[in-house]
């Protein structure tokens, strides 16, 4: 029975990263309903995001303070190959409820309602920011700050200094939240084809098949990077070499075995559906016609 509730998506322990999959089937029935509500009430739309992006900042630094939680959980290979990792409590905590993720999900929401209202905006809108210097030196500081993030991140990573538990707090509610807008500016950056080179390299054709696979390599990462690691007896002497070769080769066989799983499982599979649903709209409409006729 437990099996077939994991495969709703309704339970976060079928594995260490799939809570993500529960996680995402219940914002997105959360915001299927905020969806509703600004249907329903437009004018409303601003007054909500604001208000989710608050309760996200405060619920995350609300439980963490409530819960005595660390700021961070900080996961290592060896972590992974015994299945045992320090801080369990806070990823538990603070990383699988989905009201600790109300952000990132508002984040793609937000995005989404940009996107739309720019695809529809008109040329002379669009171009105003092609080639503008100002703009170009704006979109690679977004790079710059998500690096320096990650950088000031490191800072409650050591598990032997002592932080200021304000600073912590703080810093739990404020690091996703600002992650996601400077991830939604970058996005924004490509819609409006700024950075000419960051523009070819995600224009690569290549990308495409990477785009066809990712939600089998979402799946499959974490069994490949377990299996890679069980294979190792002795110490692991970590280094620079080391982690390159590890972190190639993981991503190497699971885009193999992504590939694999996406055309013998994932693309029969769908079409299968589609077929299916396709031929249930058949016969309604064949018989919507026949109870008019």
């Amino acid at each position: 029975m437990n099996y077939f509730i994991r495969c709703l998506y309704v339970q976060f322990q079928c594995s260490h990263h799939t809570w993500y999959l529960a996680t995402d089937m219940q914002l997105f029935v959360f915001f299927v309903i905020v969806a509703i509500v600004i249907s329903r009430f437009p004018k409303l739309k601003k007054y909500i995001f604001i208000i989710i992006a608050l309760a996200s900042i405060v619920i995350t630094s609300a439980v963490t303070y409530g819960l005595k939680l660390d700021t961070f959980v900080f996961l290592t290979p060896e972590n992974y190959r015994f299945l045992v990792f320090k801080d369990s409590r806070t990823f538990y905590q603070s990383y699988l409820p989905f009201y600790m993720n109300l952000g990132g999900y508002l984040g793609g929401f937000v995005l989404a309602d940009i996107y739309n209202n720019y695809i529809k905006s008109n040329d002379k809108l669009k171009k105003r920011f092609m080639g503008a210097l100002k703009y170009e030196l704006c979109y690679f500081l977004i790079y710059i700050a998500l690096l320096v993030l990650l950088c000031i991140s490191s800072y409650f990573v050591g598990y032997d200094i002592e932080r200021p538990q304000l600073l912590a707090i703080a810093f739990a509610g404020l690091f996703r939240n600002i992650w996601v807008v400077l991830t939604i500016l970058a996005v924004l950056g490509n819609f409006l084809k700024l950075g000419s080179i960051v523009l070819r390299i995600f224009s690569l054709p290549i990308l495409n098949v990477f785009n066809k696979i990712s939600y089998q390599m979402y799946l499959w990462h974490m069994t490949v990077f377990r299996i890679f690691i069980g294979f190792y007896r002795q110490p692991v002497y970590a280094n620079l070499v080391y982690t390159i070769n590890l972190v190639a080769g993981v991503i190497f066989i699971t885009c193999v075995v992504a590939f694999i799983v996406t055309l013998v499982v994932e693309y029969p599979l769908a079409n299968l559906i589609s077929y299916s649903l396709k031929r249930e709209k058949g016969k309604f409409t064949n018989n919507s016609v026949n109870n008019q006729s």
